[in-house]
């Protein structure tokens, strides 16, 4: 390929650069920052795809739970695709590819859009636990049988519509051919910042906080009722204050897992939603957000995508059962595969399926 020159600052320097189809590439540089999101997105696909597997086996409690948090998962796993380092373009034809890619590849829609839904899930969750535990008619009617889904789905639609802001920010430099972001006026700016900061952030984190407040607090007193009535009841309602017991312990677990979900989000999140809404109010200067602080922000925030599952397999004996039992069929699985390639023993003699197994 074809490798141009650029005039910079009055300096003739050589852009490692390929055109193709009228597109100029820039080549990868692997540095620290593009080294994190290489490692970050291979935690992420692995450790989401897991998650995803275990919670499409051990779905017998709360089945609207487990598919949440499995619909929590795919949305961390296309984060985590969209967070694969790829080549940019330089320089961009006019045409309608061109044009397509400053207005969905160069903002990185894909990734945005996956985020998003990842956070509104993850609220989804909170106030599904919060109707279960303390009004359950109401979590009967809103989450049973299809309802879950037209809650993920409703989800997505709405991340998309946040999302489109990107085609109208968007840009082709005519003279140039270079993508570029433009809100207009500065009021717009400040106007779509302010309200991406609440919806994508500030509203969330307040629901998920107060959600589980509520919860907590509710399963604190329903705990000491039941430990109270088990204790001046006759034997005749132990198995029945026994099952209601197992009901809040299995609850409570479910409560504190999703509570460390919801703290570490706060944490991987809150430096990269600060920094923007700044840049966004004009308190910092656009050359902030290309620098390594922010870059770190950003590291920081998308370890989120990447830690959950482990979360769940710290916090959740039945997660870790599970995954153990996949590992072990799987090895199994291997073992079966092997000892049937191998020769007919003598005197053709059939090998049981225990004896296939150790080989």
């Amino acid at each position: 390929m074809e490798e141009p020159t650029a005039v910079a600052n009055g300096t003739l320097t050589l852009l490692n650069l390929n055109i193709t189809n009228g597109f100029v590439w820039k080549s990868v540089e692997w540095n620290w920052w593009v080294i994190c999101q290489a490692l970050l997105a291979v935690v992420g696909l692995l450790g989401n795809t897991v998650a995803v597997l275990v919670y499409s086996i051990r779905s017998q409690f709360d089945k609207s739970t487990c598919f949440l948090i499995k619909a929590l998962a795919v949305a961390d796993f296309v984060s985590s695709i969209s967070f694969i380092p790829l080549r940019t373009a330089a320089t961009v034809p006019d045409n309608f590819m061109g044009h397509l890619y400053c207005k969905f590849i160069f903002p990185n829609v894909t990734l945005w859009l996956s985020v998003v839904a990842s956070i509104f899930t993850l609220t989804a969750i909170s106030v599904e636990r919060y109707l279960a535990v303390v009004h359950p008619i109401k979590y009967r009617k809103y989450f049973s049988n299809t309802h879950p889904q037209i809650v993920v789905l409703s989800i997505w639609l709405s991340s998309g519509v946040i999302n489109s802001c990107s085609l109208f920010i968007s840009h082709r430099d005519p003279d140039t051919g270079v993508c570029f972001v433009s809100f207009g006026t500065s009021f717009i700016q400040h106007v779509i910042g302010i309200f991406l900061f609440l919806v994508e952030y500030f509203l969330p984190v307040l629901i998920m906080i107060s959600t589980q407040v509520i919860t907590i607090k509710h399963l604190y007193t329903e705990d000491k009722t039941t430990s109270h009535d088990g204790m001046t009841r006759g034997t005749s309602s132990n198995s029945t204050v026994r099952q209601t017991r197992f009901v809040f312990k299995a609850r409570k677990k479910i409560v504190r897992m999703l509570c460390v979900v919801i703290l570490i989000f706060v944490i991987c999140w809150t430096p990269d939603q600060l920094a923007l809404i700044t840049f966004h109010l004009g308190l910092t200067e656009p050359q902030y957000l290309a620098g390594d602080v922010y870059r770190i922000f950003v590291v920081l925030a998308f370890c989120n995508s990447c830690a959950n599952p482990f979360i769940y397999a710290v916090s959740n004996p039945q997660f870790r059962e599970t995954l153990r039992q996949i590992l072990t069929r799987q090895a199994q699985s291997i073992g079966l595969t092997i000892g049937s390639t191998q020769s007919t023993p003598p005197n053709d003699a059939t090998p049981s399926r225990n004896e296939l197994s150790t080989v």
